[in-house]
C-alpha cells in the first residue's frame, strides 16, 4: 500500500470541489500520480447543489466571483462568450448552466490530468501502516496514497420534527426529482425559511400557481437581496480583527453596519476575516454567536439574487407565502379525510395548518455521528476524523488536512468544503472552495509545500 504522498489520489465526490480540485491539478503541469473520481453521477462537476434543471433556480451571487481561475471570471466570460451569452458583473446565472459550465471544466481538466472516474460509491474508507484502502460499492478496491473527501455534507435529510418518514405527503429531501410533479398541491407547508424554502417556493408556484405556501422557522428570518454590482472596499483599519472577543465582534459589526452607507459591503468584508477571527474565539463565545447571532449572519450573508428577491417580495407581499415564527413541532394524517397533514406547531398560539405537503428545507441534520454515511461513520469510529466542537462538521488544520483522535493531522486524508465546518465558519462557498482545493492540489503535487489557506479576496466572494 502506498505512503501519503506517494500512489494514487482518490477524490471522493465528483462535484464542484473536485472540480476546483482538477483545475489546480492541471493548472500546475497535471499529477505524475494516478487521479481516481469515485462519484455515481454519468458527469463530473455539477454534484447535486448544480443539477437541478429548474429555470427559477439562479446563482446567489454575480458571475464575476464564480469562474474557476478567480480572476475576474475570465474564464467563465470566455466559456459564455463561446456560447453566444452576454453577462456582466450583475448576471446571475441559471443554476443549471453553472452546472453545465462546472461539468466543462471538469471535463478538459480531467483529460489533462488524465482522471479514471470511478461511477460507483465509497463503501469503505481504512487507513493502512502507510497508506489507505478505498473499496467501492462495485467491489473493487484501490489502493491509495491520500483520500480527499470532496463530499459535501452528508448529514441525513431528516425533517426536524414528528412525522411519518414513510408518507409520500412527507418530503425530506426538497432536491428529490419529480418532488412536485403530482397534482391538487393548494397548500404546502415548508420547515425552515432560508434560501432552500426559496428555491422550493418558487418551484412549487411556477408548477402551481394559486398554491399557498406557509414557511416556518423559530425565528422566521428569511434571506436578504443582493444589490447590484461588487461590494464596496472598506477601509481594513475599520474592519475586526483576530484576537477580538465575541462580545466586541458582534457590536463591532452592528456599530459598521449603522455607519457605512451600504451594510452588504460591511457583510462582504468582514467575511474574508471571518474564519481567522473564528478560529481565536474562546469555545463559549463561538457558542454564544452560533446561538444568538448566526442566523442573522446567516441571512445578510447568504442573499437572494436580485430577480430572486423581487420575486420573493411579491409572494409575502400578496400573501401566497406566509412566514410563521415558530418550529413545527409535528405532523400526522388529519383523519378527516381529506388526504392532508395536520402540522402542528411549537408556538401553541398558532393554529395547525392542513396541508397537502409538508418539505423539510431545513438542511441536512448538522449530528455526523448519525449521518448514515458509511465512510463517515468509518473514520469516525477508527478515530481518523473528529467532529468539531460545536459538532458542525469535521476538524481540519489551515492545509485542509482531517484531524484524527491523536489531535494532529491524519496522513494521507483531506477535506475540502462543508465538511469543514467543524473548525471554519467560511467554507461551503465557491471563493473559499476555490482557495482550499488549491492548497490541497499543492499539497498532492509537492510533497514539500507549506502551502495554507489564505482568506478569499474582497469582492471575489
Amino acid at each position: 500500500m502506498p505512503a501519503p504522498g506517494e500512489g494514487p489520489i482518490v477524490v471522493v465526490g465528483g462535484g464542484a470541489a473536485a472540480t476546483f480540485l482538477l483545475h489546480n491539478m492541471a493548472a500546475d503541469g497535471g499529477s505524475t500520480r494516478p487521479v481516481v473520481i469515485v462519484d455515481p453521477a454519468e458527469r463530473l462537476g455539477p454534484g447535486v447543489a448544480y443539477s437541478t434543471p429548474d429555470p427559477v433556480h439562479l446563482m446567489n451571487v454575480c458571475r464575476i466571483r464564480l469562474s474557476v481561475d478567480g480572476d475576474g471570471g475570465q474564464d467563465l466570460i470566455g466559456w459564455l462568450g463561446e456560447r453566444g451569452v452576454r453577462a456582466d458583473a450583475d448576471t446571475y446565472l441559471r443554476r443549471s448552466m453553472y452546472g453545465d459550465y462546472l461539468a466543462d471544466v471538469a471535463g478538459r481538466c480531467a483529460d489533462l490530468v488524465g482522471v479514471d472516474h470511478r461511477r460507483a460509491r465509497v463503501a469503505g474508507l481504512v487507513r493502512g501502516d502507510a497508506g489507505w484502502a478505498v473499496t467501492l460499492d462495485d467491489g473493487s478496491r484501490i489502493d491509495a496514497g491520500d483520500v480527499v473527501l470532496a463530499t459535501g455534507f452528508p448529514g441525513r435529510p431528516v425533517p426536524p420534527c414528528e412525522a411519518p418518514l414513510d408518507d409520500a405527503r412527507v418530503v425530506a429531501n426538497p432536491w428529490t426529482p419529480g418532488a412536485w410533479d403530482r397534482p391538487g398541491l393548494d397548500r404546502v407547508v415548508v420547515i425552515g425559511t432560508g434560501l432552500t424554502m426559496v428555491d422550493v417556493a418558487l418551484s412549487l408556484v411556477e408548477r402551481h400557481p394559486d398554491v399557498q405556501i406557509v414557511a416556518a422557522s423559530r425565528r422566521g428570518l428569511v434571506p436578504r437581496t443582493s444589490r447590484p454590482g461588487l461590494p464596496a472596499t472598506i477601509d481594513p483599519e475599520l474592519l475586526p480583527s483576530p484576537g477580538i472577543g465575541g462580545h466586541e465582534l458582534v457590536h463591532h459589526v452592528i456599530r459598521l453596519g449603522r455607519t457605512q452607507e451600504d451594510w452588504q459591503a460591511v457583510v462582504d468584508n468582514v467575511r474574508p476575516r471571518a474564519n481567522d477571527i473564528w478560529r481565536e474565539l474562546s469555545y463559549g463565545e463561538q457558542a454564544h454567536i452560533l446561538r444568538r447571532w448566526f442566523p442573522w449572519w446567516n441571512v445578510h450573508r447568504h442573499r437572494t439574487a436580485p430577480a430572486v428577491g423581487e420575486r420573493l417580495a411579491a409572494l409575502l407581499a400578496s400573501g401566497q407565502l406566509r412566514i410563521a415564527r415558530s418550529r413545527v413541532a409535528a405532523a400526522s394524517d388529519s383523519g378527516a379525510g381529506d388526504g392532508r397533514l395536520a402540522v402542528r406547531f411549537a408556538d401553541s398560539a398558532l393554529a395547525d395548518e392542513r396541508a397537502d405537503l409538508l418539505v423539510n428545507a431545513a438542511g441536512p441534520s448538522d449530528d455526523l455521528s448519525v449521518s448514515g454515511d458509511p465512510v463517515v461513520q468509518q473514520l469516525l469510529a477508527s478515530g481518523d476524523v473528529v467532529i468539531g466542537p460545536h459538532r458542525l462538521g469535521l476538524a481540519v488544520d489551515r492545509a485542509g488536512r482531517a484531524q484524527g483522535r491523536a489531535l494532529g493531522p491524519t496522513p494521507g486524508l483531506w477535506l475540502v468544503g462543508a465538511l469543514r465546518r467543524g473548525t471554519e465558519w467560511e467554507t461551503t462557498a465557491v471563493p473559499e472552495i476555490r482557495i482550499q482545493a488549491g492548497v490541497i492540489a499543492d499539497r498532492l503535487l509537492h510533497g514539500d509545500s507549506d502551502a495554507e489557506d489564505t482568506p478569499v479576496e474582497v469582492g471575489r466572494c
